[in-house]
């Protein structure tokens, strides 16, 4: 992975929750200590940040009441310079009915002023009282609010008006994220991603505000690709233009797959695999009546055909997205992730992890192209690319924010270094040119019993050599088949079945562990109702690491030890062998080995494990 230069800066008594860029040199942070007597303020604060992230200046700072909430959440109007945060009320002003804890803030000519507040937590007062948790702001100037107490309010920019009927959702809410320039909303709870159609109503509403009514139009549950169950933690639309919208997910093991064990955390891409049905749809089964008067069978046929049937009627009207599944997954780190971000051109990922360090990957292929090990000394609480992803902050409540250079590339090596392997390589060269020998009669091949006095002892030589490296690929094609029908084999009689996989039906049946989408779901401003399960594709993602991710570790019988261990011992044996063979630097001997192992290749090495190398496991090429 490649270095870069990291710089940390203390921020004394302030441990900050959230930040956000306002340019690309420019910072804001909020935090405190909350409605406490601990002394520690409760502030907004907007600090320049130098190119080369070393330097950071405060500008300004706005102090906040201390018998108020510290600010947890933020988000930012680049074109308006304002900010929106959540910050309750006092318990006094609470209880007598006056919250608005949705407030704006501008940050105009470098200075931090209040604007204007507005209330969407409508909830009785009580020691763990809701707060304003999660703060997103659509390019369309709609502002999504979300609580702790899992209810999502929908207002208008900057008016602050209600633009929707409040989402109240059934399990933990924890990420929320606008998509295709505000025309999709991501709801993300710990049990599902919910993905709603946004429609602006025009002539409901003021200049200033309108209306939105929200459509539900996909339910992805989370994937089964760990030993112990998964939850989401964040889900953000990429910005990457593509004709269907794609989802970047972290996604946490909810216990340790053993005693002791890691609790890993995974990056998942979910996109779309296949189009929806074209089926057309009937009024009376767009209505639901009649149904009641149907046989059993008839009933079931008619939910089969119905759900089709209704994405067939989205699709008609280009509101259906289609069949969801993993697109690329990687297991990312064995302690769950906290934090989250996309670059906003959409070609880098970052991520904060309770092991303390903050890593960036490539979006399309998930690959590990940076990690800080010991970027905090508390889990990262924010995290945040500037607009250009030239510099990535984080924070956490150890009163550290640190500032981290993203390199323009990241291929790897530098050129000085580039250039430091080509001279040794041609010194390699030049030392094995003095060694390096096309000779023919009197040639020695590892035993003094194999000599070569001709050409067509050479020959016969050269045949055999090639022929033992296509077995050397013949036994190393075999010990994977080997540990692929042990591990078939063990999973199936755990399972009590040939596969071990998991059926994912339609309708109500299937539970959270599959992929699915709901199309049609009850939504804010009057959507309408009738939800239908996806099951993933047959042979896609799911397929493959579906129940083969569930198996654990398993101990195998003494009988198939030894049979991988003396398989294991002849592909050693004869790995090194051929490595004597070619250490006689006989071109025509070493031509045998390549020529053998290419031939081998081509023979035995005809599949590729798609869920293997999506999720970035195996050798590949990379090692024969």
């Amino acid at each position: 992975m490649t270095r870069t230069a990291h710089y940390p800066h203390p921020t004394p008594a302030y441990p900050v929750y959230a930040l956000d860029w306002v340019s690309d040199d420019t910072l804001l942070l909020a935090g405190g200590g909350g409605a406490t007597k601990s002394g520690i303020d409760n502030k907004l604060k907007l600090a320049k940040v130098s190119k080369d992230g070393k330097e950071l200046k405060y500008l300004d700072e706005l102090k906040l009441s201390n018998e108020e909430d510290a600010p947890m959440t933020l988000a930012v109007s680049r074109p308006t310079k304002q900010l929106i945060t959540g910050i309750n009320a006092a318990s006094s002003s609470i209880q007598a009915g006056k919250n608005p804890q949705c407030r704006v803030f501008s940050y105009e000519d470098d200075k931090i002023a209040f604007v204007k507040g507005q209330q969407t937590i409508d909830a009785a007062w009580s020691e763990d009282f809701p707060y304003q948790k999660l703060t997103a702001l659509s390019p369309s100037n709609h502002l999504a609010v979300g609580s702790t107490d899992n209810k999502v309010s929908l207002l208008s920019f900057p008016s602050l008006e209600q633009a929707s009927v409040p989402l109240t959702l059934d399990s933990e809410l924890v990420d929320l994220d606008w998509g295709n320039g505000g025309q999709w909303l991501a709801v993300t709870t710990v049990s599902s991603l919910l993905l709603y159609r946004v429609t602006v109503i025009e002539g409901e509403k003021s200049e200033s505000s309108s209306s939105l009514k929200l459509e539900l139009r996909q339910t992805i549950y989370p994937p089964s690709i760990d030993i112990s169950s998964v939850s989401f933690r964040a889900a953000r639309f990429s910005p990457l233009e593509s004709p269907t919208p794609t989802i970047h997910a972290v996604l946490n093991a909810n216990r340790a797959g053993k005693r002791g064990g890691p609790r890993k955390a995974f990056v998942c891409t979910f996109g779309v695999v296949a189009g929806p049905s074209k089926a057309p749809v009937t009024e009376e089964e767009k209505s639901g009546k009649g149904k009641e008067k149907e046989t059993s069978k008839e009933k079931e046929k008619e939910k089969t055909e119905g759900e089709q049937d209704v994405q067939g009627a989205e699709g008609a009207e280009g509101d259906e997205l289609g069949r969801w599944d993993v697109l690329v997954r990687r297991e990312v780190a064995g302690k769950p992730v906290t934090v989250f971000d996309v670059s906003a051109d959409g070609k880098l990922l970052s991520y904060g992890c309770s092991d303390l360090s903050i890593s960036i990957l490539d979006s399309k292929t998930l690959a590990p192209l940076l990690k800080i090990l010991h970027a905090h000394s508390f889990p990262p609480t924010a995290l945040k690319f500037n607009p250009s992803a030239t510099l990535l902050g984080s924070a956490s409540a150890d009163n550290t924010i640190r500032t981290i250079v993203v390199p323009p590339s990241f291929a790897g090596l530098s050129a000085p270094m580039v250039l430091l392997l080509l001279a040794i390589l041609v010194l390699l060269l030049a030392l094995m040119n003095m060694l390096w020998n096309n000779q023919v009669a009197d040639t020695c091949v590892v035993f003094r019993s194999w000599h070569i006095h001709g050409w067509a002892t050479m020959l016969l030589s050269c045949i055999v050599i090639t022929l033992i490296s296509i077995f050397y690929a013949y036994l190393l094609h075999t010990l994977r088949r080997l540990d692929k029908t042990l591990a078939l084999t063990l999973l199936a009689d755990s399972r009590g079945g040939p596969s071990g996989r998991r059926e994912h039906g339609h309708g109500p049946g299937s539970g959270p562990g599959s992929i699915s989408g709901s199309s049609g779901g009850a939504g804010g401003g009057g959507s309408t109702a009738g939800t239908g399960l996806i099951p993933p594709i047959p042979g896609g993602y799911q397929a493959i690491e579906s129940s083969a991710a569930r198996a654990g570790v398993v101990k195998l019988s003494l009988h198939a030890r030894v049979k991988r261990a003396g398989l294991y011992a002849l592909t050693v044996a004869l790995s090194f062998w051929l490595m004597l063979v070619a250490m006689t630097y006989n071109t025509y001997l070493f031509s045998s080995i390549v020529l053998g192992s290419f031939l081998g290749h081509v023979m035995y090495e005809g599949e590729i494990d798609l869920g293997t190398v999506l999720a970035g496991g195996g050798k590949g090429l990379a090692c024969h």
